[in-house]
């Protein structure tokens, strides 16, 4: 009869590594095997890169280039892409009828990225606007590691997936910033009857448009707190 199996004085180290103090490996398949497994994956994400870029000229041709532009000499650029770039479009409606010059670029192609053409758009603006579906704000951290001079990218309305953009944005001309058009902050019509009545009392009672401070808190409807599925 064998006697009972002690790892800690048998010859060949236990493979689970978890048995001090050895925590010590000698499986050279295993090892092998995590090497191609890493190498495996490395080379996969330099593929893909290469992909991207290979994927480039075909872009260009069949679909005219990696953005689309619509007065690009505006001093103020909204860069959008997906569905953010209609909210876009109005934005910049509302922008030139209020006499600021606004232009948009539309973003393709993620990647590859328009790094050139993102450069030389941006030379001239003085601020860069990026509208989001998401909270961190991917594409614009993508922009300012582009331009030359990345404090232009001010950000813009950003929304948590899933959710719709706010009202369109209006550009304020002191501060050159993206920012909510509180005034817009209303019910479509035909919808009243049916919204719940604390969604009425907000917006004709809350503080959008009418200039209210700290000091009157206590006045005027409250939005305390919005789950960010809503």
């Amino acid at each position: 009869k064998l006697p009972p199996y002690n790892p800690y004085s048998s010859p060949v180290p236990v493979m689970d590594m978890e048995n001090v103090p050895v925590r010590h490996m000698r499986d050279p398949f295993v090892m092998k095997s995590n090497f191609i497994s890493y190498a495996a994956h490395a080379s996969w994400q330099q593929e893909i890169l290469a992909a991207a870029e290979r994927a480039r000229k075909h872009i260009h041709k069949y679909l005219g280039g990696l953005v689309e532009t619509e007065n690009e000499e505006a001093w103020i650029l909204i860069i959008a892409s997906g569905t953010a770039v209609s909210q876009s479009r109005e934005a910049i409606a509302l922008a030139c009828q209020e006499g600021l010059n606004a232009g948009l670029v539309k973003i393709k192609s993620i990647r590859p990225f328009p790094e050139e053409e993102i450069r030389k758009l941006t030379q001239k603006a003085k601020a860069v606007i990026v509208p989001e579906f998401n909270r961190v704000g991917w594409m614009c951290k993508e922009i300012k590691s582009v331009v030359e001079d990345n404090t232009k990218g001010v950000g813009g309305t950003r929304v948590f997936g899933g959710m719709t953009m706010p009202p369109p944005p209006y550009f304020s001309r002191n501060q050159e910033v993206f920012s909510m058009n509180k005034n817009l902050f209303k019910i479509s019509p035909g919808f009243e009857d049916i919204m719940p009545a604390e969604y009425r009392e907000l917006v004709h009672d809350g503080p959008y448009g009418k200039n209210l401070g700290v000091s009157d808190l206590g006045t005027f409807k409250e939005l305390l707190e919005e789950h960010p599925l809503c």
